[in-house]
């Protein structure tokens, strides 16, 4: 007879929405940090917990008030080299990645000739997982997602 369930608990800017014993839905409120608990009970072994402290980053997107338009970052997921293409009403765009722990780990100027974003960088060096890339300068700026598999 296999009688077992999970608890979900989760504090910081996040609000369980739902779960089951497989899965929590999460609404995430603002950013900043949130605590992920759970724990698994099974009448014949007992119980055990495990606890996730998890970043909550800034919503990923593009605002068009930001001077961007049609950025893309290709391929994604990556192995290697990253391209990223798009248009701006800048005339130099910073690109910035960062991990999932919200640490920078590059960061280029670009010029934008003719209003347009055409560079890439390398991954190489980077470990999988899920990155993020601001584009932009000073407040005018998008964050988008990258997948590194290598």
């Amino acid at each position: 007879f296999d009688n077992h369930s999970y608890v979900w608990v989760v504090t910081g800017v996040g609000t369980l929405q739902n779960s089951n014993l497989n899965n929590a839905t999460i609404l995430w409120a603002d950013t900043g940090v949130a605590s992920i608990k759970v724990t698994a009970s099974n009448a014949e072994c007992g119980s055990d917990t495990f606890t996730q402290a998890v970043q909550v980053a800034p919503a990923v997107g593009l605002n068009e008030a930001n001077g961007l338009s049609g950025v893309t970052l290709y391929p994604n997921p990556t192995v290697g080299e990253v391209f990223v293409t798009g248009n701006t009403t800048q005339k130099q765009v910073l690109v910035q990645v960062f991990n999932n722990t919200l640490q920078l780990v590059y960061s280029q100027t670009v010029e934008a000739a003719q209003g347009n974003i055409n560079t890439s960088f390398n991954t190489t060096h980077l470990s999988n997982g899920l990155y993020f890339v601001k584009i932009g300068n000073g407040s005018k700026y998008g964050v988008y997602k990258l997948v590194v598999l290598k």
